[in-house]
């Protein structure tokens, strides 16, 4: 994972300064839509997290035309019996990481995502800062090249 893309997304200006500021976009899908996609998925055999990621793995190489696609989720992490109980935030960040190269179907990457999500799933138990110390990258370099979409 030491070579971790940075998916580069076109703007609409230059970035000079690097700014947190951010805005929040709403968007509602019509309820059949929304019923179709989660017929889909089932049909599929996977969950509609992995048909959603898809989707939007499709559409960051539609912006970028990069064949390497990481991004980043959290998850609870409450998968261990002694915590189910315990108050408190006990969240982990995965790495989701897709190759796009070739020319897979939607049904073919849909099959590379739930393959990455299950086995980042079986992984889940290993901190993301244990995980960063055994990279030749720091924690904050990970991070922002995995989770961050320039």
């Amino acid at each position: 994972m030491a070579d971790l893309p940075c998916c580069e997304l076109p703007g609409d200006h230059p970035r000079t300064t690097q700014s947190f500021a951010g805005a929040i976009a709403t968007l509602q899908l019509p309820s059949e839509l929304t019923q179709q996609v989660k017929t889909f998925s089932r049909t599929a055999g996977v969950t509609l997290f992995m048909t959603l990621v898809t989707a939007f793995k499709i559409l960051l190489y539609r912006y970028t035309g990069q064949k390497d696609i990481v991004i980043g989720t959290d998850i609870a992490n409450r998968n261990q019996h002694e915590v189910e109980n315990l108050i408190g935030f006990f969240v982990n960040q995965l790495v989701l990481r897709t190759d796009l190269s070739g020319t897979p179907t939607f049904r073919d990457l849909l099959r590379r995502v739930q393959q990455t999500t299950l086995a980042a799933y079986a992984n889940q138990d290993l901190p993301f800062r244990s995980w960063y110390r055994h990279s030749s990258q720091s924690e904050s370099s990970i991070k922002l090249r995995s989770f961050k979409l320039n």
